[in-house]
């Protein structure tokens, strides 16, 4: 065997002994979870960068992505596993250190997601400040869809919560009653060290706790105790009413009431009671019944029944459960 003979068949040795990737792993993509934040870089020769993530049907994402170093603007977009495009964040005309997207639709299916980073303007490389980036992806919540159009009219127990009127009352006009609420089934209130009341049942073991730094009355026009449980009417005519025998109610800003339950499990509950007709608060459960008869049974331990939860001002409720 001659030196060329030897030269060709150490070259072919050499080239049998570099390592060969498939198609799919030059294809495969860097991934994120929920609740992570990673972070990646822009480059002239890399314009674009492309993350995937597994989300499931109805759920709402909110996508972050911030500049770390260089001189851009990060610009996301969000595509389904088949490259459609469901929602992007386009340039604005001003440089940000940062854009976000929220997925207010709900993903469409449970599968595979992809979010797509680049520069909402042309970039240049430099070794001493490089184009760097992080990218946040969370859930919000849990799109439910319109409930007064489309949800089923599923639920449990009483059509309608119990009755909450009785003769029992201290009217809300009464000198004895600074809530300035009707009392059913209840003792006078007693002031706590904290400005708000504590009203509990005239027979048995119930309680209302009620902050009064913005008047309960605003919002509530009746507490009610039974021997079954407790309960208030909203100024809206809303019932609520629950097995258990202690609530605390807080009135927040815009109409809002947050209702914490004692028990095992505590469970709290914010709402507007914006299209409500009821809700109870029985064996664990909640059950929402809507002014035009469709009901939801929720469980969990937070649930925010507000008007657009988390979204802003919207005629559409958007309930978020935890």
């Amino acid at each position: 065997m001659n030196k060329k003979q030897r030269l060709i068949i150490l070259l072919c040795a050499l080239l049998l002994a570099i390592p060969t990737y498939s198609s799919a792993a030059q294809d495969a993509l860097p991934s994120l979870t929920y609740s992570e934040t990673v972070s990646g870089f822009l480059t002239t020769g890399q314009l674009t960068q492309t993350w995937v993530f597994t989300g499931s049907e109805r759920e709402v994402v909110q996508i972050t992505a911030r500049r770390i170093g260089g001189q851009f603007t990060p610009h996301l977009r969000l595509f389904d596993g088949s490259g459609a495009l469901l929602l992007a964040e386009g340039p604005s005309g001003e440089t940000r250190d940062s854009n976000e997207i929220i997925f207010t639709a709900g993903l469409p299916s449970t599968g595979e997601y992809r979010i797509e980073v680049t520069s909402a303007g042309p970039i240049t490389d430099r070794v001493d400040n490089p184009n760097e980036y992080s990218l946040s992806l969370n859930r919000i919540g849990t799109r439910r869809g319109n409930l007064v159009d489309s949800l089923p009219a599923i639920g449990t127990g009483n059509e309608t919560p119990p009755n909450l009127i009785s003769e029992d009352v201290i009217a809300a006009d009464n000198e004895t009653n600074p809530l300035g609420v009707s009392l059913y089934n209840a003792a006078e209130p007693v002031r706590q060290s904290d400005g708000g009341y504590s009203v509990a049942a005239r027979s048995g073991s119930g309680q209302i706790t009620a902050s009064n730094a913005r008047p309960i009355s605003r919002i509530v026009s009746a507490l009610s105790f039974r021997s079954d449980g407790l309960g208030f009417v909203s100024t809206t005519n809303t019932v609520f009413f629950t097995d258990r025998s202690e609530a605390t109610l807080r009135h927040d800003p815009e109409g809002v009431v947050t209702i914490t339950l004692g028990g095992d499990p505590v469970q709290t509950i914010t709402t507007d009671f914006f299209n409500i007709a009821s809700i109870q608060a029985v064996e664990n459960l909640v059950v929402v019944r809507m002014i035009g008869g469709q009901r939801l049974i929720l469980s969990g331990s937070t649930f925010d029944l507000r008007r657009g939860a988390r979204r802003g001002n919207s005629d559409e409720p958007v309930f978020e459960i935890q």
